[in-house]
């Protein structure tokens, strides 16, 4: 068993999505974290960073163990830091149990678009940071219209909140380059909505430009792609299937008694890969 936990960092305001295994003792659960998240052993003095988790005010004990008893379900855990001048006070630390990650799982669930195993780290806030808008490009077969017009739906909240910009090719004006408009977008979104179906498979624009050039985007770091499944298609043999695709387990939205709940499913997925990217 485990528990989803929000751990803040008291120094860098930083908030954290964690999965935790249950019975984990905090004397190895604490080195794990540090080193599943990456933060500093020492600080500029050269002194070793002692840290701490504190719940509702309550410094935990190391011999505390990590319990649904202890914190609740999205609770909130104050990651607290402390200077040692001794350099060996940390490294003997550091050698406790569970420094292999054993205690702690992947830092949130695993966001769409992501390689399968890959960590990924949401940072939501930030002191005095500002939220970027993310830009998203949607890319579909023209016989795929309504089922497009059904996820925007629900990413227009999203739109409205100012978190996203979406795009699709119904908004080039009349008269404009559609194909450069187009290339614009592939270039420059942060996620690429690949809405996947039998037409887009068999499209050599959306298979043969769009999908090549998304991909290679996406290889580089430079934007996430995200696979949508609308219909069933043997999208698992092509490049798409190493890729961590919505509506979950790869169900594609045709196959849904209701399609409502198939494009909510999509846009909550589409809305946590948001978060992913908003403060990077």
């Amino acid at each position: 068993m485990s528990i989803v936990v929000n751990i803040v960092d008291q120094q860098t305001h930083l908030k954290y999505h964690m999965r935790i295994n249950e019975q984990a003792c905090i004397s190895e659960l604490l080195p794990a974290i540090v080193v599943q998240l990456d933060l500093p052993r020492v600080d500029s003095a050269g002194g070793s960073i002692i840290y701490h988790l504190s719940y509702s005010g309550r410094l935990l004990q190391n011999t505390e163990t990590f319990t649904s008893a202890l914190v609740q379900e999205e609770d909130t855990l104050l990651l607290i830091r402390s200077t040692s001048p001794a350099k060996s006070n940390y490294q003997e630390w550091m050698q406790s149990p569970g420094t292999s990650n054993q205690r702690t799982k992947n830092i949130r669930p695993q966001a769409p678009g992501t390689p399968a195993g890959q960590k990924t780290e949401t940072r939501l806030e930030t002191p005095g940071g500002q939220r970027k808008e993310i830009e998203i490009l949607i890319c579909y077969a023209h016989e795929d219209e309504r089922m497009r017009q059904g996820l925007e739906k629900q990413l227009l909240i999203l739109q409205r909140q100012k978190v996203v910009k979406l795009w699709h090719d119904h908004q080039i004006s009349p008269g404009s380059d559609w194909e450069q408009n187009i290339d614009h977008h592939l270039n420059s979104a942060h996620i690429i909505l690949l809405l996947v179906s039998a037409d887009f498979m068999a499209s050599d624009y959306c298979y043969g430009v769009e999908m090549k050039r998304a991909l290679e985007r996406h290889e580089s770091g430079e934007a996430c792609v995200i696979p949508v499944i609308l219909s069933f298609v043997n999208w698992q043999s092509t490049p798409l299937g190493k890729l961590q695709v919505l509506p979950r387990e790869g169900k594609p939205v045709t196959g849904w008694r209701k399609r409502d709940e198939a494009f909510f499913n999509i846009a909550e997925g589409i809305r946590k890969a948001v978060e992913e990217l908003a403060y990077k």
